[in-house]
C-alpha cells in the first residue's frame, strides 16, 4: 500500500490522514492547509467577513443554488459541498492568498508564506467580494430572462445546462480565483447570446461535442477518485470556445478555435 499523507480539516483543528491517491491527498491538504491559515488569523477572517462587499440578495441566491448535476458532493464539506457564501468566500480569499500555486509542506514553509503575504488579504477580500457580486447579479439576471422563454426551447436549454455547470452550490470555494475573474466574462456572452437569440445548431453541435466528451470523462473519473472539474484547464477552454462562437466582440483569454480544441484535448492526459 502505497500512502500519501495530508494535513486534513477537522473544523476547529488540523489533523493529519493517509490517503490512498495523490489526487485525494493533495485536495484535502489544500482543505487543511486553509483551515490552519483561518485558525491563524482569526481576528483577520471575522474582519474579512464583516466588511467585505456584500448584497443580502446575491447572498440568498448563492445558499439556494443547486447541487452540481455531475459530481457529487459526498467527498466532505471541503471537496465540494457548499457550506455557506460567506464561508465559501473566505475559503477562496484565503486559497488565493496563500495556498494557490504554492506547496507548503513543512512549517517553516507555511510560517514563511503566512508572513509573506498576510498584508494582502483585505485587498484581495475586496476584490474577490466584488467579482462574486457581479457575478450573482448576472446569474440573477439571465435566470429572469431565461423565464421569458420556453423551456424546451433549444436555446434555453443550452444556457441553462451551461449555466448548471458553472454556477452551483459550492462553485465559489472550488474555482481557482483566475478563473472566477472569468466569469463575469462568460455570463455577459450568455446574455449576448439571448439578446441576440442566438440559436444556431451549428454552434451548439460544434460547443456540445467538446463539453459532452469533457463531463463523460469527467464522470468517468469521479467513481474512481475525487475531481474538481474547475482545475482541469480544458473545462475552461470550453467556456472560452462559447465565447468565441456566440459573443466573438467580448474577446477570448487565449486563441480558442476546434483546431485548438481537438489539440488541447489529445494533450490533456
Amino acid at each position: 500500500f502505497i500512502g500519501f499523507p495530508a494535513i486534513i480539516d477537522e473544523g476547529d483543528a488540523v489533523g493529519v490522514r493517509i490517503f490512498d491517491t495523490e489526487q485525494k491527498a493533495s485536495l484535502q491538504h489544500q482543505a487543511g492547509l486553509i483551515r490552519l491559515f483561518q485558525l491563524q488569523l482569526r481576528k483577520e477572517c471575522t474582519y474579512i467577513i464583516k466588511n467585505m462587499p456584500q448584497s443580502a440578495t446575491a447572498e440568498l441566491t448563492y445558499n439556494r443554488l443547486p447541487k452540481h448535476p455531475i459530481i457529487s458532493t459526498s467527498t466532505g464539506k471541503n471537496l465540494g459541498a457548499s457550506a455557506s457564501y460567506k464561508e465559501d468566500m473566505l475559503y477562496l480569499i484565503l486559497y488565493s492568498a496563500f495556498v494557490e500555486g504554492r506547496t507548503l509542506r513543512t512549517q517553516q514553509a507555511f510560517e514563511q508564506c503566512l508572513q509573506q503575504n498576510k498584508s494582502g488579504l483585505i485587498s484581495t477580500a475586496n476584490e474577490a467580494g466584488k467579482i462574486a457580486l457581479e457575478i450573482m447579479a448576472l446569474y440573477g439576471t439571465i435566470k429572469t430572462q431565461l423565464k421569458h422563454l420556453n423551456a424546451n426551447d433549444p436555446l434555453a436549454k443550452d444556457i441553462n445546462d451551461q449555466l448548471d455547470l458553472l454556477i452551483y452550490a459550492g462553485f465559489i470555494r472550488n474555482t481557482p480565483y483566475q478563473q472566477l475573474k472569468a466569469i463575469p466574462r462568460y455570463l455577459k456572452a450568455i446574455q449576448y447570446r439571448l439578446d441576440k437569440f442566438d440559436n444556431n445548431p451549428l454552434k451548439i453541435q460544434e460547443v456540445s461535442r467538446y463539453s459532452t466528451r469533457f463531463w463523460k470523462d469527467i464522470e468517468k473519473k469521479e467513481k474512481k477518485d475525487t475531481v474538481i472539474p474547475e482545475q482541469d484547464p480544458f473545462r475552461w477552454a470550453i467556456e472560452e470556445f462559447r465565447v468565441s462562437l456566440f459573443a466573438q466582440q467580448l474577446k477570448t483569454a487565449y486563441p480558442v478555435s476546434a483546431k485548438r480544441m481537438d489539440k488541447a484535448w489529445d494533450e490533456r492526459d
